[in-house]
């Protein structure tokens, strides 16, 4: 099985674990696509892992931590040139974290 198909089985995995509750399983899923990731310099999938990292983060009810990936994920999708990314998270941003 090729390095991507085997990153994107693991973000799957965490997808089907957050949407059951598993929030912990979820989170071991989401560190393992990005270890894997990590070993082939794959930023665009690590990206992809940040975002699903802030939505446990906050499921678990870790505001704070939320808010940080959250502001990590538009500073290098910004970065990236990852525009649908960028825009999601400002969004997400500006939903939960301003008043």
């Amino acid at each position: 099985m090729s390095v991507n198909r085997v990153h994107r089985t693991a973000i799957s995995l965490t997808a089907l674990r957050f949407k059951l509750g598993q929030f912990d399983a979820a989170l071991s899923s989401t560190l393992e696509a990005i270890r894997i990731a990590q070993n082939k310099n794959d930023y665009s999938t690590i990206l992809d892992c940040t975002i699903w990292l802030h939505q446990i983060s906050g499921a678990m009810g870790n505001r704070e931590q939320e808010k940080q990936l959250i502001e990590h994920t538009i500073y290098q999708s910004n970065k990236m040139n990852k525009i649908y990314i960028f825009v999601l998270s400002l969004l997400n941003y500006s939903v939960k974290h301003c008043n």
